[in-house]
Protein backbone atom coordinates (compact mmCIF):
# COMPACT_ATOMS: atom_id res chain seq x y z
CA UNK A 1 0.00 0.00 0.00
CA UNK A 2 1.20 3.49 -1.13
CA UNK A 3 0.32 6.73 1.36
CA UNK A 4 0.58 9.78 -0.81
CA UNK A 5 0.68 13.18 1.27
CA UNK A 6 0.37 16.19 -1.01
CA UNK A 7 2.34 19.11 -0.05
CA UNK A 8 2.04 22.24 -2.56
CA UNK A 9 4.60 25.31 -2.42
CA UNK A 10 3.50 29.03 -2.85
CA UNK A 11 6.26 31.17 -3.46
CA UNK A 12 4.83 33.88 -2.01
CA UNK A 13 5.30 32.83 1.67
CA UNK A 14 8.62 33.26 3.15
CA UNK A 15 11.31 29.57 3.48
CA UNK A 16 10.40 29.24 7.20
CA UNK A 17 6.67 29.07 6.70
CA UNK A 18 7.37 25.45 4.45
CA UNK A 19 9.95 24.58 6.50
CA UNK A 20 7.64 24.05 9.70
CA UNK A 21 4.86 23.10 7.08
CA UNK A 22 6.65 19.84 5.45
CA UNK A 23 8.15 18.91 9.08
CA UNK A 24 4.59 18.55 9.94
CA UNK A 25 3.82 16.47 7.43
CA UNK A 26 6.02 14.58 7.97
CA UNK A 27 5.18 14.13 11.38
CA UNK A 28 1.46 13.24 10.21
CA UNK A 29 2.95 11.05 7.52
CA UNK A 30 5.15 9.03 10.13
CA UNK A 31 1.87 8.66 12.77
CA UNK A 32 -0.04 7.34 10.45
CA UNK A 33 2.54 4.93 8.68
CA UNK A 34 5.19 4.38 11.22
CA UNK A 35 7.50 4.65 8.15
CA UNK A 36 9.84 7.22 7.12
CA UNK A 37 9.21 9.24 3.81
CA UNK A 38 10.71 8.88 0.32
CA UNK A 39 10.13 12.51 -1.03
CA UNK A 40 9.23 13.62 -4.42
CA UNK A 41 9.99 17.24 -4.86
CA UNK A 42 10.31 19.63 -8.04
CA UNK A 43 12.36 22.69 -8.60
CA UNK A 44 13.12 24.71 -5.38
CA UNK A 45 11.10 22.42 -3.67
CA UNK A 46 13.97 19.92 -4.29
CA UNK A 47 15.86 22.13 -2.21
CA UNK A 48 13.80 22.24 0.74
CA UNK A 49 13.24 18.60 1.04
CA UNK A 50 17.23 18.24 0.79
CA UNK A 51 17.55 21.13 3.53
CA UNK A 52 15.12 19.27 5.61
CA UNK A 53 16.45 15.69 5.10
CA UNK A 54 19.34 16.38 6.27
CA UNK A 55 18.08 17.55 9.42
CA UNK A 56 15.31 14.66 9.79
CA UNK A 57 16.95 11.88 8.39
CA UNK A 58 14.96 10.22 11.16
CA UNK A 59 11.82 10.80 8.96
CA UNK A 60 13.72 11.00 5.80
CA UNK A 61 14.61 7.85 3.89
CA UNK A 62 15.18 9.12 0.53
CA UNK A 63 14.40 12.68 -1.43
CA UNK A 64 13.69 12.21 -5.16
CA UNK A 65 14.16 15.54 -6.61
CA UNK A 66 12.87 16.47 -10.46
CA UNK A 67 13.96 19.64 -12.29
CA UNK A 68 16.00 21.12 -8.98
CA UNK A 69 18.48 23.90 -9.66
CA UNK A 70 20.98 22.57 -6.93
CA UNK A 71 23.93 24.41 -9.47
CA UNK A 72 21.66 27.79 -9.27
CA UNK A 73 19.54 29.14 -11.57
CA UNK A 74 22.10 31.30 -13.29
CA UNK A 75 23.19 27.57 -14.06
CA UNK A 76 20.14 26.56 -15.35
CA UNK A 77 19.51 29.16 -17.59
CA UNK A 78 23.34 29.33 -19.23
CA UNK A 79 22.72 25.73 -19.69
CA UNK A 80 18.91 26.22 -21.60
CA UNK A 81 20.53 29.06 -23.31
CA UNK A 82 23.53 26.79 -24.59
CA UNK A 83 22.72 23.10 -24.22
CA UNK A 84 25.58 21.87 -26.25
CA UNK A 85 27.33 22.36 -23.67
CA UNK A 86 25.80 20.06 -21.78
CA UNK A 87 26.36 17.31 -23.84
CA UNK A 88 29.95 18.48 -25.47
CA UNK A 89 27.97 18.37 -28.92
CA UNK A 90 29.21 21.05 -31.40
CA UNK A 91 28.09 24.16 -32.07
CA UNK A 92 26.88 24.27 -36.31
Amino acid sequence: MIDIFSFPYDWRFPLSYHQEKLNKTLNLSYALTKKKSIVVSHSFGSLLSYDLASNRGDMIEEVIAIGSAFLGSGKSLEIFFDYHKLFDVSKE
